[in-house]
């Protein structure tokens, strides 16, 4: 089976491949790229599988297309992110072992890319594609150089040829999810949330046998097994999704939101925004008393939790912030709340010294009047601070 891969994507693989050919390194283009590529889509995330030099390639991306470049040595992975918001995994061919249940495998180079290919999640995604050349499309210019690299003719050919060893391809075309081994959910429970995801994306379904197991992995409550950071990060890829919604429905059919919180629902009109962050803010604000217990549960980097933090406390109380917040902030609640004045979500006008220039003693009375302020502010009763130091001699100072 061959593909003609789409033209934002053909020049990257065009160049690793050429600099691979004549460095004599084997490298294939591996996994949701490929299947992405097979159904006619352009991919941002590009995996690349090598046989060896690794990190000469690495170097190469990185001078080429002046990269950032991280590493991941218990994964034997590079990670390269180019400007135009593509990524690139460069990876030796490897295999893996799974000690524990749910546990992240321990990972060794390899000398074969069926090795490889068998670890993967889905034969929909175990499809592979030499990327070298010989293999790929050639300009003109191309030709000549690899001529000159080679020492010999090269044909020109358009045309990438698909490796499949587990069916990729016809799953693909019948819309089939399905597992290459019957431990593939006990080894890794994320991959029925990844199940799901594919699901709803392409609107494929799961085969009989992958159901199964999925239903025996959640009844046995494997999933309960994985961390908090594998969870998080299997949440926030599915808020990446289109439609994130759809994804939920499947997970709540299979009883997996609950490993998610256990007050987790599906939750509709969240995807007014693209960012995850925010899809995840909307999503802590609906679900209320038990939000910010959910956020706490996702262990999430102190920055991002903060700023969660505060939308979620301004949004319950219905009161304007005691100190400036971010457009971050200031977006999702503009979306909650669309009846909102512009003066709403400005710092407070009035504060603590405006209490004690009025004569009012610093007791128990400073939050609660401070509060019924930030309340009238919010709801747009006054716009400027002078129409805030009248409205707070006229409404609290004058009784006390």
């Amino acid at each position: 089976m061959k593909i003609k891969i789409p033209k934002n994507n053909q020049g990257i693989l065009k160049d690793i491949g050429l600099f691979c050919l004549e460095n004599n390194i084997k490298i294939y283009a591996v996994g949701g790229c490929v299947r992405d590529w097979f159904l006619g889509f352009e991919s941002k995330d590009i995996d690349l599988l090598l046989g060896h030099d690794i990190e000469k390639v690495a170097v190469y991306i990185r001078r080429k297309y002046k990269a950032k470049i991280e590493y991941f040595k218990s994964f034997l992975t590079y990670r390269c992110f180019l400007g135009n918001q593509v990524r690139i995994d460069l990876a030796h061919f490897r295999s893996e072992k799974y000690t524990a249940i749910a546990a992240l495998p321990e990972v060794k180079k390899s000398y074969f890319i069926k090795e490889d290919l068998k670890r993967r999640d889905f034969s929909v995604n175990s499809l592979a594609m030499d990327i070298t050349p010989s293999h790929g499309c050639l300009t003109k210019g191309d030709l000549k150089t690899m001529a000159m690299a080679t020492r010999g003719a090269v044909r020109q050919d358009c045309l990438w040829e698909i490796i499949d060893l587990f069916g990729g391809i016809k799953d693909i075309k019948t819309g089939k999810v399905k597992i290459l081994h019957k431990r593939s959910f006990i080894d890794d429970p994320t991959r029925i949330f990844r199940a799901a995801k594919f699901c709803a994306r392409f609107k494929w379904r799961p085969d009989a046998l992958t159901l199964k197991l999925i239903k025996r992995a959640v009844k046995k409550d494997l999933p309960y097994l994985l961390s908090r950071e594998r969870v998080k990060n299997e949440l926030l890829r599915i808020l990446e999704e289109k439609k994130p919604e759809a994804v939920f429905k499947l997970l709540a059919d299979w009883s997996m939101l609950k490993y998610i919180h256990r007050e987790f629902k599906v939750f509709n009109n969240i995807c007014v925004f693209a960012a995850p962050e925010k899809k995840l803010a909307l999503i802590a604000c609906k679900m209320k008393t038990s939000g910010l217990g959910f956020l706490k549960s996702l262990e999430l980097k102190r920055d991002l939790f903060l700023k969660l933090k505060e939308i979620i406390l301004i949004n319950s109380l219905k009161e304007s912030p005691r100190n400036s917040i971010g457009e971050f902030e200031k977006s999702v609640l503009t979306t909650l709340n669309p009846r909102l004045t512009k003066y709403s979500l400005k710092p407070l006008m009035i504060n603590g010294f405006d209490l004690k220039k009025a004569g009012l003693s610093q007791n128990s009375k400073y939050r609660e009047i401070l509060s019924k302020a930030a309340r009238a502010q919010w709801k747009g009763v006054f716009k400027n601070r002078k129409e805030a130091l009248v409205w707070l001699k006229k409404h609290c100072l004058k009784n006390i």
